[in-house]
């Protein structure tokens, strides 16, 4: 297979599905841009440790993989980090409510006398 040459259809046929796979490479990128932007960078970090944990654990089950105790302890230590830094669910309307006059800061602006 490795050096043989393809016919014009074999041809065809992988360039159209590198097209493809172009497309949809960018769409996706689109997306987890979107993602970032109305979602906030910590839920795109979740999902990215998310896939990184998932892709860990299809390879034990469906291609029976086995990883050292390094690789399970570093899973445990970015998914307490993700735990650790995501926002706090459940916030009162009033307490939200003084958070953002807290913040709020009004400068005067000193005109000159006409």
């Amino acid at each position: 297979m490795i050096g043989e040459k393809l016919s014009r259809s074999e041809l065809k046929f992988f360039i159209s599905i590198m097209i493809d796979l172009g497309v949809f490479v960018c769409i996706a990128h689109g997306v987890y841009v979107n993602v970032i932007k109305y979602a906030g960078t910590i839920f795109a970090s979740f999902a990215t440790c998310v896939v990184t944990v998932s892709g860990v654990f299809w390879g034990v089950l469906l291609l029976g993989e086995t990883h050292p105790a390094w690789i399970w302890l570093f899973l445990v230590t970015m998914m307490m980090a993700v735990y650790m830094v995501q926002p706090k669910r459940l916030r009162t309307a009033k307490s939200q409510t003084e958070k953002t006059s807290a913040i709020e800061v009004k400068f005067e602006v000193n005109q000159p006398a006409e």
